[in-house]
């Protein structure tokens, strides 16, 4: 895959998901699917639904509006953990490595949350920090 990208980043990780409301504090996460790239491609991919907190319910709306069931997520929702792990893994180091995602304020908002607990959120600000390092270096200077 050649392109310019590859003389910043090592890795590409493109992600998004799907969670049971938008208050990102109080809503969670309940699929996580993320695809990694290097230059010679796809490296590896993950896509999870997750297990609910014992006791919360999946609103009606949700499962219309995804087509994710409660059913499904007792079925095959891995637990919390898990995916955290999961996702984690798939980001590598973070060091250079570029986060993609449609409505990427919003997933890393309830990333930051879902990983919070499991004190993986390093994982994800080595990434974040990786990306405003090299926008820096491109972005004109504010006026002082």
């Amino acid at each position: 895959m050649e392109t310019e990208l590859w003389t910043q980043f090592d890795r590409i990780v493109v992600f998004d998901t799907e969670t049971t409301g938008i208050d990102f504090g109080r809503d969670e996460i309940i699929e996580l699917g993320a695809a990694a790239y290097t230059a010679a491609g796809e490296a590896e991919h993950m896509d999870l639904l997750i297990q609910l907190t014992p006791g919360r319910t999946l609103p009606p709306f949700i499962t219309r509006l995804t087509g994710i069931t409660p059913e499904q997520l007792e079925r095959e929702g891995v637990e919390k953990v898990a995916a955290c792990e999961d996702f984690c893994a798939l980001l590598g180091t973070g060091e250079r490595t570029l986060l993609a995602a449609y409505n990427a304020q919003f997933d890393l908002n309830f990333l930051y949350h879902f990983l919070r607990p499991f004190g993986r959120v390093a994982a994800l600000r080595a990434a974040i920090s990786s990306l405003v390092g090299q926008l820096r270096r491109f972005a004109p200077p504010l006026p002082s």
